[in-house]
C-alpha cells in the first residue's frame, strides 16, 4: 500500500492484488493538427503512435455549438519527426491517416459544406478506444 512519509496508509481504501481476469480499459484523448481532409478521412499529427485498426472518434470543431464527431479507423501511423526536448528528453511527432467509418448522410452533408467553405488551419481531438488486448 502506498504510504506517506509518516508511514500512515495514504488510501482511503484497500487495494487487492489480482492475477488476471481483470482488464482496464482506458480512452486517451489527444489534440490532432489536421494536415488534410476528406468526406471519407483525414491525416492528422499526434505525439503518439495509434495502432493501425484501432477505432477512434475524430472530433471537428466545425460549429461552436455542434461539433462534429465522427466514427474513423486508423489507416497506418507514421514516426516523422524526433526531437530532443530538454534533458535528453525526445519527442516524438507521427502523422496518422484514419478513415471514417459508418457516417450518417446528415454528418456527409455537414462535413462536405464544412470544407467547401474552409480556407485556414484546423485542429480536431482524437478519442481512441480501448485497446481489447490485455
Amino acid at each position: 500500500m502506498a504510504q506517506g512519509k509518516s508511514g500512515q496508509e495514504r488510501r482511503r481504501r484497500p487495494r487487492v492484488k489480482i492475477d488476471g481476469g481483470v482488464v482496464a480499459k482506458v480512452q486517451t484523448v489527444l489534440h490532432a493538427p489536421v494536415i488534410d481532409l476528406s468526406v471519407t478521412g483525414a491525416l492528422v499529427e499526434v505525439e503518439e503512435a495509434l495502432r493501425p485498426g484501432a477505432r477512434c472518434t475524430v472530433r471537428i470543431p466545425i460549429a461552436d455549438n455542434a461539433p462534429l464527431r465522427l466514427g474513423a479507423r486508423v489507416v497506418r501511423s507514421t514516426l516523422v519527426s524526433l526531437a530532443r526536448r530538454g534533458e535528453g528528453a525526445r519527442a516524438a511527432r507521427y502523422q496518422a491517416a484514419v478513415e471514417f467509418v459508418d457516417v450518417s448522410d446528415e454528418d456527409a452533408a455537414r462535413l462536405s459544406a464544412y470544407l467547401e467553405g474552409l480556407d485556414g488551419a484546423i485542429a480536431a481531438e482524437i478519442s481512441t478506444e480501448p485497446s481489447t488486448k490485455a
